[in-house]
């Protein structure tokens, strides 16, 4: 493969990735998951990866404690807002350890 051929390809990739980063975040996970998830057939036997969905999950989970953060930043803190802190951060780490333990 010649460096002319790299840098085509490069530049395929880099505009279709600055194509996805315009789409609202919603748009954005689900053509990650149907470009990403694999329906695999091997003697009969079919196997579903769902690596991407936890991949989803779990960066889903990012956000959402990234927003509790800059909550804290504007106003006092409640204990509804621990609970839901909490209740994140239990599905954030669940979640993240099953990603781990599938790779």
């Amino acid at each position: 493969m010649n460096s002319n051929q790299n840098n085509e390809e490069d530049e395929e990739r880099d505009n279709l990735l600055d194509g996805l980063a315009l789409l609202p975040y919603y748009e954005r996970l689900t053509r990650f998951i149907r470009g990403s998830t694999r329906h695999l057939v091997a003697d009969g036997v079919t196997v579903v990866d769902f690596r991407p969905l936890y991949t989803v999950t779990v960066h889903h989970l990012q956000r959402q404690l990234a927003e509790e953060i800059q909550k804290i930043d504007k106003e006092d803190i409640t204990g509804k807002h621990l609970e839901d802190i909490r209740e994140t951060l239990h599905n954030y780490s669940k979640n993240a350890f099953l990603l781990l333990i599938e790779f």
